[in-house]
């Protein structure tokens, strides 16, 4: 959507106090049953001739109430996929200790009747609000019941790899299911960084490597992929090592794509790696030349499922 806007705080929302579609939740990935609710905010704004607005929350609660928490994917793709469905723009409002001992009744009555004023309200099916999470979906239709507000709870998404939810995609990327969080979240799952300089280790295997600067987001189970990599709006075949080296006693947490059939300098670029199947765990191997055979038959298994892919 042309225009789109994104407001820190509800005080900051070009449409505050006027009427407007408004759908609430954490958004954290933006996946299939988080789409059913864009979609439902869409369409309802074409109908009212009203804009559909996202509040979502920033930090993520959890990441204030029970830290570490690690969200899927960063802000910057959470805004391009609101806009992607069409929203007219995100107001984020800022989660604090304090923002969670607001009651339910505060939280309607001093922040989304007067500052945000919806004329229809959309819902997820298990939506809590207010301290203690003291406020459901009930406690909304009863509110909006008053109001005049439409509000529409939103029931979850089943697909054939199971219930739609941020949970299941955090599951599945914990055991390397990244083709199980693929279908979850309707797109592939990635990870998006920086290339930086690494040791060159790659290059002297004869396999040289797009070390990735990792960024503050969940990663997935550690190990070898098979992936794609975007340079820019170019898209290159890949194998990705997610994880320790410990063949060269480095602990470190590392991402490293090598891109088939590409040999250009990229570094200072953000690339893009998408991951596709699980080749196999992270493996000590006694020597190098056990390693460079290895990664020979990583990269042709990962041209081979990439191949396969519609």
């Amino acid at each position: 959507m042309k225009n789109f806007f994104i407001a820190e705080g509800a005080a900051q929302n070009p449409h505050r106090q006027q009427p407007q579609v408004v759908v609430i939740g954490n958004f954290d990935g933006v996946h299939l049953g988080h789409q059913t609710l864009l979609q439902r905010a869409r369409e309802w704004g074409e109908k009212k001739g009203l804009p559909p607005v996202v509040v979502t929350f920033d930090p993520h609660p959890l990441s204030v109430l029970r830290p570490p928490h690690l969200r899927l994917f960063d802000l910057e793709d959470q805004q391009a996929q609101f806009r992607a469905h069409g929203m007219a723009g995100v107001v984020y409002l800022p989660f604090s200790r304090d923002f969670s001992q607001l009651s339910a009744a505060e939280f309607l009555e001093k922040i989304l009747g007067p500052e945000l004023n919806p004329q229809v309200l959309i819902v997820g099916f298990n939506f809590r609000f207010g301290s203690a999470r003291g406020g459901s979906v009930e406690t909304l239709k009863e509110w909006g019941e008053r109001r005049g507000c439409q509000v529409e709870i939103v029931q979850p998404v089943q697909i054939p790899e199971g219930l739609v939810s941020t949970s299941e995609i955090r599951k599945a990327l914990a055991v390397g299911d990244v083709r199980r969080a693929r279908a979850l979240l309707g797109r592939p799952y990635y990870l998006s960084g920086i290339v930086e300089h690494g040791e060159a280790r790659g290059r002297g295997l004869g396999f040289p490597t797009a070390n990735v600067h990792l960024e503050k987001v969940i990663n997935p189970l550690h190990g070898v992929y098979a992936t794609r990599t975007w340079v820019g709006d170019e898209v290159f075949g890949s194998v990705t090592h997610m994880g320790p080296l410990p063949t060269f006693g480095d602990e470190a947490v590392r991402l490293e794509s090598h891109l088939f059939d590409f040999s250009r300098d990229i570094y200072g670029q953000r690339v893009r790696v998408e991951f596709f199947e699980l080749l196999r765990g992270v493996q000590k191997f006694g020597s190098l030349s056990e390693l460079r055979a290895q990664i020979q038959r990583d990269g042709d298994r990962a041209r081979e499922i990439l191949g396969s892919l519609t």
